[in-house]
């Protein structure tokens, strides 16, 4: 499993501030954590890109700042392709 945070917009490579806390948790028990452009994301045209950069297969949970229905959705199918 891993857990896809947003990246902070000033260091797109760094867990945003306020979700490091629980990456850093999430690491330290053993899953895996990738950033993840929030941006990117909540447009959802560009959802796809947003997840480009994360490795590795199968479950991905997403948490971080809200996205509506039709986006939070539109992240499903990327990383099944």
């Amino acid at each position: 499993m891993i857990f896809l945070v947003p990246g902070d917009p000033l260091r797109p490579t760094r867990p945003d501030e306020h979700f490091a806390p629980e990456a850093r948790a999430a690491r330290e028990a053993g899953y895996a954590v990738a950033v993840v452009d929030h941006d990117k994301l909540a447009r959802g045209d560009d959802a796809v890109r947003a997840v480009a950069s994360v490795a590795g297969d199968g479950m991905a949970i997403y948490r971080g700042w809200m996205l509506t229905g039709t986006r939070g959705s539109s992240t499903h199918s990327p990383r099944e392709a």
